[in-house]
């Protein structure tokens, strides 16, 4: 009797642990199958976020030659910046000020704190329109302010 029990073990641990290794690999095999989906559902999105975008861009007319579109602005940041300067031609405004109005005049809320991007694209177009002579800076209180150039 002891030796058949001790076979009966014998067969018992060998089928637990064949059984065991078994889940091992299932587990991996899961481990794996959660991975693949994952990246599968990331190139979902991917996707999903490419069609949004060029959906909307044919919603758009575009002109025979297309050039970079800034896509923090509806409009033009160059024109927003005209618009804007033009109100008060002899006023000097600095970057936040100017930002604050663009965002405005181009429908996008503006809260306390101003984006970095839109001041910075805001910013980039003034250094450009500088560049042009088109707007003349000056150090107000450390701070540069930014008018239209008067031409006289």
């Amino acid at each position: 009797m002891e030796k058949s029990k001790s076979i009966l073990e014998t067969a018992l641990e060998e089928e637990i642990a064949l059984i065991e290794e078994e889940k091992k690999e299932i587990a991996n095999q899961i481990k794996q199958l959660n991975k693949t989906l994952k990246d599968v559902e990331q190139k979902l999105l991917d996707y999903r976020v490419v069609l949004n975008h060029t959906k909307s861009h044919q919603n758009q007319s575009q002109p025979a030659n297309p050039k970079f579109r800034n896509l923090r602005f509806q409009t033009s940041p160059q024109q927003l910046i005209a618009q804007i300067l033009k109100q008060e031609p002899s006023k000097w405004l600095n970057v936040r000020e100017i930002t604050r109005q663009a965002m405005k005049l181009d429908g996008q809320e503006v809260e306390d704190a101003l984006p970095y991007k839109q001041s910075q694209t805001i910013a980039c177009s003034l250094n450009y329109l500088d560049n042009k002579s088109l707007v003349e800076k000056r150090l107000i209180e450390g701070t540069v302010h930014w008018r239209l150039r008067t031409f006289e």
